[in-house]
């Protein structure tokens, strides 16, 4: 009940947060105090009538603004209104526009929101997006989906990433960058995907697409090679496995990371690798686009009897499909106990969980204190165990004794 009735204040908060007008926003936020007047857009929907009193002479505007289907504006009109604007405080939300190329907003530098998503939706004449600029956000999502005809996207310089608006235990701490259901021709570079991992604050898990075909300015190997330090495709340690040492230049692994019935007491052997990405899963219920692999954990470290611990020197980032990024099972007895590597992994992970036989990294903790709990315990019956014999043999051997003399 306690838990319906936290959910049901949760959606009262956020349903009356939306529901808020423009005014009462801007007495929420900086905007109450922005100390230009003429820098300010006091209406909700952008369209032909009022786009004339959008300030385009400020680089710095106090927006809360919705481009939709009926705002009528063409995408001249558009480039010439935002033309000056590099700092925008407010959301942004377009949807339904008949824009191709959506270039107007290629200046702008920053977007500061109240605990609002920027969203653009259901564009479907739109085929480019140019937000090349944009460096620092603050809100809850950039999402980027339904666009069926969005080939490109130029985010390339984001960086500065700050969640805002209510922190639920389900939601993600950092900000989510949704990419989805866009044209089948749109697909991330290596170069792009390396760049959003080094990004603490950002939430990539919702990226449905594959990765761009690589060339050879990418330096892609799709086996294990000498001085190789991008793996393209899932990279598979089985039994037997004899090429480690090709492995350890290996940075970036654009696939997943599967170490399944090995020899191996540790993987120091991957003393290089920082990223872990796989792409290439999305909901085919509702898109035509064929993506390249099934949804699953990113790394899996499965049935390696002799591992002793599963710690990676670099490792920084795994991007995942599903909500555990790690599955670990099947290893080692004493991986179970051992709360050590889960929290040296986990720690050295930006916001990812690890389950070690479906145990998490704070329950191994426990266990590991049962156990040696346990072995105590054990240990003192044992030893009772032996003073008791060795007292009763001293009793017997003292009778013995007395009795021949």
């Amino acid at each position: 009940m306690y838990f319906i009735f936290l959910l049901s204040q949760y959606s009262i908060f956020v349903t009356g947060q939306l529901e808020n007008d423009t005014i009462k926003l801007f007495s929420d936020r900086m905007c109450e105090f922005f100390p230009d007047p003429a820098c300010t857009f006091m209406n909700k929907t952008l369209t032909k009538s009022n786009i004339d009193k959008f300030p385009n002479n400020c680089t710095t505007v106090c927006a809360d603004f919705e481009i939709l289907w009926f705002s009528e504006l063409s995408e001249d009109k558009l480039r010439n209104a935002f033309k000056n604007m590099k700092h925008l405080i407010g959301n942004v939300h377009i949807s339904e526009t008949r824009i191709v190329k959506c270039d107007f907003l290629a200046g702008l530098e920053s977007i500061d929101t109240e605990i609002g998503e920027i969203t653009i939706r259901n564009n479907e004449n739109m085929t480019e997006l140019n937000l090349s600029s944009l460096a620092t956000l603050n809100c809850t999502t950039l999402d980027i989906s339904e666009n069926g005809r969005l080939e490109k996207i130029d985010i390339s310089k984001l960086q500065n990433l700050t969640r805002n608006g209510p922190k639920m235990y389900y939601m993600s701490p950092g900000v989510g960058i949704i990419l989805a259901y866009l044209s089948p021709k749109f697909c991330i570079k290596f170069d792009e995907m390396e760049h959003f991992l080094s990004i603490e604050n950002g939430d990539f898990s919702l990226i449905y697409a594959n990765y761009c075909t690589p060339v050879l300015e990418d330096n892609i190997c799709t086996k294990p090679e000498a001085n190789c330090t991008r793996f393209f495709g899932d990279l598979i340690i089985g039994p037997n496995f004899t090429d480690q040492e090709k492995l350890r230049s290996l940075v970036s692994i654009f696939g997943r990371l599967v170490i399944n019935g090995s020899d191996f007491e540790n993987l120091n052997f991957l003393e290089n690798l920082i990223y872990i990405a796989p792409l290439g899963w999305g909901n085919t219920n509702y898109t035509h686009i064929k993506y390249n692999n099934s949804k699953s954990y990113a790394v899996q470290i499965l049935n390696n009897a002799k591992l002793e611990d599963y710690y990676f020197p670099a490792l920084k980032r795994v991007r995942s499909d599903s909500k555990l990024a790690v599955t670990i099972k099947n290893n080692n007895e004493e991986l179970l106990y051992n709360s050590k590597s889960c929290e040296k992994l986990e720690n050295a992970l930006i916001k990812e969980y690890i389950q070690v036989d479906g145990k998490y990294c704070s329950n191994i903790g426990t266990y590991e204190y049962l156990r040696d709990q346990r072995r105590m315990k054990r240990l003192i019956v044992f030893c009772g165990v032996g003073v008791a014999i060795l007292i009763i043999f001293l009793i017997v051997l003292y009778c013995c004794c007395k009795k021949e003399k």
